[in-house]
């Protein structure tokens, strides 16, 4: 329908005599009609609502529906620039539209009864019109697009011939079970492996306990006949194959059912989603996925577009194995070791998408696995799922630089080995790291402790250089704290109470080269008690320390680059006056830890104006940590070409200096 034409039709007209009998109703909105001749015969609707602030009425629409071509519009009046609507009248005036209208006299409601050849019912015959021409526009969209949806599953191959089998052989590994008549007395029962499909006799069998079958030698679950009359196992599997241009993933839903007749069991194998890897000319990657789903709410079932698994991932799925070096020969993922991950175990299952995406990003997975170092990509693999990266501070446990799995890792060649043996994780591989760069021997089973009880081995290994204490020390003395602390506090607790606490001691000039004060009898009584003297005197401390720590600051942190300069505060007032005046918290919250050198804060300041605050930069091992300004305002350009030039020509020189 032509707009310009519709628009030059004249307005339904209303009788006010009318409108009087409906003023103190609840009727939202009075309609008239008429028909318009131009191409077609066109029924016109008009529809007025009371004005909101007084009983008179205003034109809000006119809709305008043309039977012979199938086709409605809306022209919308209630908003300053008048607008056209293809929207159902359920959709513009509400569900309960029909309820709220009134039809404002005779010849209007003969209109469209005439024009709809109906005999009651004018109102539902426009909103069943409009439903119709939805319905009929829809299907015609949606034919469009299953059409298209069918000739991409065209190309998707046949399963594998044994796919059954190996479902039920692997991925179901889990689903087996000896049933068992159970009897008094002490002599072997009867049984039956669900497995194996042999009878067996067993030895003190116990309801739901685990076993080994005798014949196959399966780890099995025991059942007593009469008391699991129904058993529903459930698990998912995957299956990757080529494609023209790529790969596909089908993933599935596995059921198992048990019943009375248990040696016959039920198995569904359901496929619900196929995720198609396809490269567009052989370069970037496309992924585009499908579901086994209810097609746009229409009530059928077939596959339909889906939302990706960039939107949605499976952690726990098996893969189908027997197929992956032809199926990924000649792809990205040729020497990804997908199929030595997928068979570590019998039905191991993993984020089979992540593990493509992962070795897409970080290709060195590869040698990890070809090391058989199983569990560290299992650790990074978990992370890369979560996080999207291969671990907490891939930068400083990993070099991407390097092509040699040793400097990657940042070991050297001679402790391979010892990971392998360790068949370590992302935390044993810090220790091992750490252990590598201070050059000192340690027991085994100590990387494995502390890999276990704290956070980060790094501030143990810094803690040793710092105080000059062996690690075998620092861990027989934290043992031995254990017993004055709560029972939920852990090992890395007291660790964190005792590097607090002699912080705290240097900042009241104890000498910590005494015994006595490094290894009090009771950390716990002694750090708060500390704790206490100097929150009663901290100020003053804080300042003093600040004070002490300015000339070397001065010489290892002042850099000025352009209109730029940095320079470290001279005390305490300073911090407070950088906190005030850009209203932020360095003074609050970052004083405490410059004064126990556990950060440092500097001043970024315009060199025409060296005394006015301008940006605050924190440093924690000589790395950046952030840069505010004004209401902790981010970087302009500006500053942010100044700190980069300040990283790269400043602290990369200092890099392995420490404050004293």
């Amino acid at each position: 329908m032509r707009k310009a034409k519709l628009a030059e039709i004249k307005t339904c007209k209303l009788k006010k005599s009318f409108l009087i009998k409906f003023s103190e109703t609840n009727i939202k909105y009075f309609i008239s009609s008429q028909i318009v001749r131009l191409d077609n015969d066109i029924l016109m609707i008009c529809i007025y609502s009371k004005h909101s602030s007084s009983s008179e009425v205003e034109l809000s629409y006119r809709v305008f529906i043309d039977k012979t071509q199938k086709d409605y519009i809306t022209q919308d009046f209630t908003s300053k620039e008048i607008k056209w609507r293809k929207a159902m009248l359920s959709n513009i005036l509400g569900w309960l539209w029909e309820e709220n209208s009134v039809l404002v006299d005779n010849n209007s409601t003969r209109n469209i009864l005439k024009y709809f050849k109906v005999k009651e019912k004018p109102l539902s015959a426009v909103d069943n019109f409009q439903n119709a021409v939805l319905k009929e526009k829809l299907e015609k969209k949606h034919e469009i697009i299953t059409k298209g949806i069918d000739e991409k599953m065209k190309i998707v191959p046949d399963l594998p011939d044994d796919f059954t089998e190996w479902v039920d052989e692997e991925a179901l590994v889990r689903s087996r079970y000896i049933y068992y008549k159970y009897k008094n007395g002490s002599k072997p029962m009867e049984g039956y492996c669900t497995h194996c499909g042999k009878k067996v006799l067993v030895n003190k069998p116990r309801h739901n306990k685990e076993g080994i079958c005798p014949k196959c030698k399966s780890k099995v679950v025991y059942k007593a006949e009469g008391k699991s009359k129904n058993i529903d196992d459930y698990t998912r599997t995957s299956i990757i194959q080529r494609v023209p241009e790529g790969i596909i993933i089908r993933a599935f839903s596995i059921r198992k059912f048990y019943r009375e007749n248990y040696k016959k069991p039920q198995l569904m194998i359901h496929e619900f989603s196929r995720d198609f890897y396809e490269f567009n000319n052989g370069n970037s990657l496309r992924i585009k996925t499908y579901e086994w789903w209810n097609f746009k709410q229409t009530g059928v079932m077939r596959w339909c577009e889906g939302g990706g698994n960039s939107n949605f991932d499976y952690y726990n799925i098996s893969l189908y194995s027997r197929n992956l070096d032809d199926a990924l020969s000649d792809t990205i993922w040729k020497y990804s070791e997908i199929k030595h991950f997928a068979t570590i175990e019998q039905g191991y299952t993993f984020p089979v998408y992540s593990y493509l995406g992962l070795y897409m990003k970080y290709p060195f997975i590869e040698q990890l696995m070809k090391l058989n170092l199983v569990y560290l990509v299992k650790d990074i693999l978990s992370y890369y799922y979560y996080y999207g990266r291969c671990c907490f501070g891939e930068d400083y446990v990993f070099n991407f630089n390097e092509k040699n799995i040793k400097d990657i890792i940042k070991i050297d060649r001679k402790f391979l080995h010892l990971l392998q043996e360790l068949n370590v994780g992302i935390n044993e591989l810090k220790v091992i790291q750490e252990v590598f760069k201070a050059k000192v021997n340690i027991t085994n089973e100590k990387i494995l402790y502390i890999a276990a009880k704290f956070y980060n081995p790094k501030d143990i290994f810094n803690f040793s250089k710092k105080y000059s204490i062996t690690i075998h020390r620092i861990i027989k003395y934290i043992s031995s704290q254990m017993f004055n602390y709560d029972k939920h506090l852990k090992e890395n607790d007291v660790f964190s109470d005792w590097e607090d606490y002699l912080n705290n001691c240097t900042l009241l000039k104890y000498d910590i080269n005494k015994d006595s004060v490094i290894f009090p009898r009771n950390l716990k009584q002694k750090h708060d008690d500390i704790y206490k003297l100097i929150k009663n005197n901290k100020r003053e401390l804080y300042d003093k320390a600040i004070k002490e720590m300015y000339n070397e600051l001065l010489k290892k942190f002042k850099w000025s680059f352009g209109r730029y300069v940095i320079i470290p505060p001279k005390n305490a007032d300073e911090l407070v006056k950088e906190g005030n005046i850009l209203d932020h918290c360095v003074a609050t919250s970052y004083m405490s830890l410059m004064a126990r050198r556990k950060t440092v804060i500097l001043f970024l300041r315009k060199k025409d104006k060296i005394d006015v605050p301008f940006y605050t930069v924190e440093v924690k091992d000589n790395e950046v940590k952030q840069c505010r300004g004004k209401r902790n305002c981010g970087m302009t350009d500006e500053v942010e070409t100044f700190i980069k030039e300040f990283k790269d020509e400043k602290l990369r020189k200092t890099l392995n200096e420490k404050i004293a």
